[in-house]
């Protein structure tokens, strides 16, 4: 299915929402749609897909860059998963605004016999003003590809002492240097005892072509699909968010950063009951400069409910604010993003029954958009 791209005009903005869709054979969603909440408007989507891929596995998720100097944001796609020959690469599209359609960048990747799917992110990673690509392929390794300011893209070493797989990578700074750094979680053990669970994996970027690459003490038992860079406690720092597939017991969901760095987990309980969390964000929801953080959590148990769970810091714990959310149903994947321009992160989830556009107020949770899609549009959907 196609990776599907909708334009929201908002007070002279546009939002961008796309959804990362795979085809599974064998796999059956449950055919549930979700009643639009009394209070949520009808969004006036339009569907400019077109010269997007039609087929494929396109996972783990996609970034947005201007990666062609023209002042608009590309889509940034790792490999797909299982790629033909000559696909198996990242691809960069671009759009094409006189044409109303997307088309596949011209730019030359290295050779590499280790491409695979998995994470993507893109940051300027030397601070020349290009954009860098980081991958973190599925049962493979981390590799950066740093641009050569040509449409072209060369590899730049990122050497990991101990074995480390990963499908999960951002690119922030995390030590307040103004370079970005990279930080990927260790994915779950497909191949043990040879993949083991390694944490999170942080490289300091020393210059722009160098590394200072560790684990995190503590993270070595955590594994999963999902992580987020914030401010969750306001101090300035950014701060790491996972959502981490073990038992919730071991789970450690919030680690604070000291800005130079060094990162300690939250030792509290951030969530009740027998729980495990999938997917992770963090955003300022209510405009007081702290992230907020927010997962997508399942019960456990083949007829365990797949809900939404928010949680704000509060100086000496978390509050839960996630009083609301549980009547969203059927819920495939959701992001955080400023869909108003009011500087604060609004909620968008995407169900079996369409995107819904949830808003954080001092009254709770409240709906402020939606947009019906059909069963088969949101199948396979792994990331917004």
């Amino acid at each position: 299915m196609p990776a599907r791209r909708f334009a929201l005009k908002r007070a002279q903005k546009y939002l961008i929402i796309i959804m990362t869709l795979s085809v599974f054979m064998g796999c059956t969603p449950q055919a549930i749609v979700q009643t639009p909440p009394e209070k949520a408007s009808t969004l006036a989507l339009a569907d400019i897909s077109e010269g997007l891929p039609r087929d494929g596995q396109w996972r783990e998720n996609m970034a947005l860059a201007d990666m062609d100097g023209d002042g608009f944001l590309d889509i940034v796609a790792p490999p797909p998963r299982a790629a033909e020959n000559g696909k198996n690469m990242p691809h960069i599209f671009l759009r094409d605004r006189k044409e109303g359609r997307w088309k596949e960048g011209a730019f030359a990747f290295p050779s590499l016999k280790d491409y695979g799917y998995g994470g993507i992110a893109v940051g300027d990673i030397n601070r020349d003003g290009y954009s860098d690509i980081a991958l973190a392929v599925h049962e493979g390794r981390v590799i950066v590809l740093e641009s050569d300011k040509s449409h072209g893209f060369v590899e730049m070493p990122f050497h990991v002492k101990d074995l480390f797989h990963s499908r999960m990578v951002l690119v922030s700074d995390i030590n307040g240097d103004v370079r970005p750094d990279i930080i990927a979680l260790s994915e779950a053990p497909f191949s043990p005892p040879r993949n083991r669970p390694k944490g999170i994996l942080i490289g300091l970027n020393r210059d722009g072509s160098d590394w200072d690459v560790k684990a995190l003490e503590g993270s070595g038992l955590l594994f999963g699909d999902s992580l987020a860079g914030g401010d969750i406690n306001g101090d300035g720092n950014k701060d790491i968010i996972i959502a981490p597939l073990v038992d919730k017991v071991n789970a450690k969901f919030i680690w604070f950063g000291d800005g130079k760095g060094n990162f300690k987990a939250y030792d509290g309980n951030l969530m009740t009951g027998d729980v495990m969390a999938f997917s992770a964000r963090a955003g300022d929801l209510d405009g007081d400069g702290k992230d907020e953080a927010v997962f997508r959590v399942s019960g456990i148990g083949h007829d365990a409910k797949i809900f939404l769970s928010a949680y704000k810091w509060t100086g000496d714990g978390f509050a839960d604010i996630s009083r609301g959310l549980e009547l969203i149903e059927d819920t495939i994947v959701f992001d955080l993003a400023d869909t108003d321009g009011d500087g604060k992160k609004e909620l968008i989830v995407l169900t079996t029954g369409g995107i819904f556009i949830y808003k954080y107020t001092d009254r709770g949770w409240e709906g402020i958009g939606y947009y019906r899609l059909s069963l088969a549009e949101t199948a396979g959907a792994f990331d917004l």
